[in-house]
């Protein structure tokens, strides 16, 4: 009769455990997909702020170069036009890639 009731205990102890460790186990799941959601968003903000910052490089030499070609005389037209396409065309491969 003792050893019935010292069973008892020990099963709902077990079972109480198994509880506990699959939370724990949960609740590491959880903080692991936030920290890989955070390690992901952190490496999108780095992305767009190198093509930020390339963009504040190259920006002031494009202006410099569409300035100068286009004082020109000749063929003003034609290279504002080649230009534009040319950076319109170097815009989208940017987006997609």
């Amino acid at each position: 009769m003792l050893a019935g009731r010292t069973l008892l205990p020990l099963l709902v102890d077990f079972a109480e455990e198994g509880l506990v460790k699959l939370e724990l186990l949960f609740i590491h799941l959880a903080l692991c997909l936030f920290t890989l959601l955070l390690v992901n968003l952190l490496l999108k903000e780095l992305r767009i702020l190198i093509i930020d910052l390339l963009d504040l490089l190259i920006q002031p030499f494009l202006l410099l170069l569409i300035v100068r070609l286009v004082a020109r005389p000749n063929n003003r037209l034609l290279i504002v036009v080649v230009l534009s396409v040319a950076l319109t065309a170097k815009l989208f491969s940017n987006l997609l890639g």
